[in-house]
């Protein structure tokens, strides 16, 4: 009951609120840490969420400014 629940909190939160504040340049550094994290959520690898979560958030990193996406690219390869 409690993990879905939470479950139910977390889609919640980022759909309404997460996805639609992502922006195509983040202010800094730490902003960008969200497009590493959010793929972490146990929410965004369910399928059922695939159209709520996964598009949006898709669509969201392919808006990144070429200078963010340079940024978010090379920290995902960073030994």
């Amino acid at each position: 009951m409690f993990g879905s629940f939470l479950s139910f909190q977390m889609f919640d939160a980022i759909t309404r609120g997460v996805i639609h504040s992502l922006l195509q340049s983040p202010p800094d550094i730490e902003a960008l840490r969200v497009y590493l994290l959010l793929p972490e959520c146990s929410v965004y690898k369910r399928e059922e969420h695939y159209d709520a979560i996964v598009i949006p958030f898709s669509e969201a990193i392919l808006r990144l400014s070429a200078e963010a996406g340079k940024v978010l690219s090379e920290s995902l390869y960073t030994k």
